[in-house]
């Protein structure tokens, strides 16, 4: 009898054994952990973005002829127009070489309204209505009276331009001729108080 017994006890250990393996949970891997976020690094801080932001061209289809028309930088030879200011605030006067009055108002200019201004944002610029005059001549005027703006001879399209705009008077260096243009391109008439303060008032309004 022991030995059937004992092969009862064997098979229900049997059964017991696979009971549980049955039972049991299959164990898992444990979670990892996301990886670390990088701090950027300096290169990346400093790196240029991939696209920029294209420079405005100041639309300036609208303007007066007088504004676009070329003209020669006297000491630099440079090719300009007024409107390549555009965006900055531009005080013109009218000259001639021999007018004294011109040479008095210019000194005004720089001794006066120049250090009361931000010349980074105003521009001067003063022009030769005598069209037959040369820039090297000019250039010499400027420096020798230490006038250190911009400087140009006025070609017959832009005298007769500047006389439909503001009348004769631009032909007459003596009455002292100048004007604002505003930085969008707009302008005043001619001037008729040549004061400093006047000037400065009107460069900064």
């Amino acid at each position: 009898m022991r030995k059937p017994f004992a092969i009862l006890i064997g098979l229900i250990l049997i059964a017991a054994t696979a009971c549980t393996a049955a039972t049991s949970p299959t164990p898992t891997a444990p979670p990892t952990e996301p990886p670390a976020a990088q701090a950027p690094t300096a290169e990346a801080m400093t790196a240029a973005p991939e696209q920029t932001a294209a420079e405005t061209v100041p639309d300036v289809s609208s303007a007066p002829a007088w504004q676009t028309l070329p003209l020669v930088n006297a000491r630099t030879g440079e090719t300009f127009t007024l409107a390549d200011f555009r965006g900055k605030t531009i005080l013109v006067r009218a000259i001639a070489e021999w007018c004294t009055n011109c040479r008095a108002g210019q000194r005004v200019w720089r001794d006066e309204v120049m250090p009361q201004v931000d010349t980074d944002n105003v521009v001067f610029i003063s022009l030769d209505n005598e069209i037959n005059n040369t820039a090297e001549s000019l250039a010499t005027y400027a420096d020798n009276y230490e006038f250190p703006w911009i400087f140009a001879v006025m070609t017959p399209d832009f005298l007769n331009a500047a006389r439909e705009e503001f009348g004769n008077v631009v032909t007459t260096p003596p009455a002292e001729p100048q004007w604002v243009v505003r930085p969008d391109g707009s302008f005043t008439g001619l001037l008729t108080d040549h004061s400093a303060q006047s000037l400065i008032t009107v460069i900064n309004s």
